[in-house]
């Protein structure tokens, strides 16, 4: 996994969160049915804790906003993620984004606590790939920014 989608647990979640989101880490990381969906799992819970405004951060949040975006609006496969990034991150063109969606917003959704409650595999990547298309929905004031980052970083 390369920087920008550093899934630490210290970086990663509020105390609510990091759990169910190890839980999912561990069965996305161990289960060949689910890992292709690994890079939606890690961009939407980045999504959901997006962090401080270090350049670090911004870079993160802003690269995965973008995957978000492609796979949400695009269908693309979430598998290029790492691929993908690696292209994004040498355009480095990234801001903050503000005003960010507060937290009580971003947690009134879904989260990573009711993508662990799946019972399979198939139920697994609805609920995973709506938990992606809420949190890309959370950052609707920043669509056309993130959308011209992918332009520049992309083409």
């Amino acid at each position: 996994m390369t920087e920008t989608t550093d899934s630490r647990p210290g970086e990663m979640g509020c105390e609510r969160c990091r759990a169910p989101y190890l839980e999912l880490l561990a069965a996305s990381y161990n289960d060949a049915d689910r890992q292709p969906l690994h890079q939606l799992l890690v961009d939407s819970c980045v999504a959901q804790h997006p962090g401080g405004g270090d350049p670090r951060s911004v870079r993160r949040l802003s690269i995965c906003l973008m995957t978000l975006c492609m796979v949400v609006e695009s269908d693309a496969d979430p598998r290029l993620g790492p691929r993908l990034h690696r292209r994004m991150v040498a355009y480095g063109g990234f801001r903050p984004l503000e005003p960010q969606p507060s937290a009580k917003s971003l947690h009134s959704r879904l989260s990573a606590a009711d993508v662990v409650a799946a019972g399979d595999t198939r139920e697994y990547g609805e609920l995973l790939t709506a938990w992606g298309s809420e949190m890309w929905d959370a950052w609707s004031d920043h669509h056309a920014r993130i959308r011209e980052w992918i332009d520049r970083a992309l083409n």
